[in-house]
C-alpha cells in the first residue's frame, strides 16, 4: 500500500464514524516522514503536517489546476473526502 492509499484508507474509516470534514481531518494520521516536501524546513512557519491538513480542508477544487493534475498523477490524493460539509 502507497502512503497516499494510506491515508485514503484511514480518511475513509475515520468518515464512518465522523460527522464533519474537520473532525476527519484533525484525527487523521499522516505519515510526515514519508511525504516529499521541498520547502526549506528552516525557513517556513507551518510544517508539513499542517500544510497537509490544510490543503485537505480546503479540498482539491481549491487548488490551482496545475496543483490538482500533479496531486491526481503522483498520488490520487485528489478525492473528495465523503463527509459531510457545514
Amino acid at each position: 500500500m502507497t502512503v497516499a492509499e494510506g491515508i485514503i484508507a484511514h480518511a475513509e474509516t475515520l468518515c464512518e464514524r465522523e460527522d464533519h470534514r474537520w473532525n476527519v481531518i484533525q484525527r487523521l494520521s499522516i505519515p510526515v516522514s514519508e511525504l516529499e516536501d521541498a520547502r526549506d524546513q528552516n525557513r517556513v512557519t507551518y510544517g508539513t503536517d499542517e500544510m497537509f491538513r490544510a490543503l485537505l480542508f480546503m479540498g482539491p477544487r481549491h487548488l490551482p489546476e496545475q496543483t490538482r493534475g500533479q496531486i491526481r498523477t503522483e498520488s490520487g490524493l485528489d478525492k473528495e473526502l465523503p463527509v459531510r460539509h457545514y
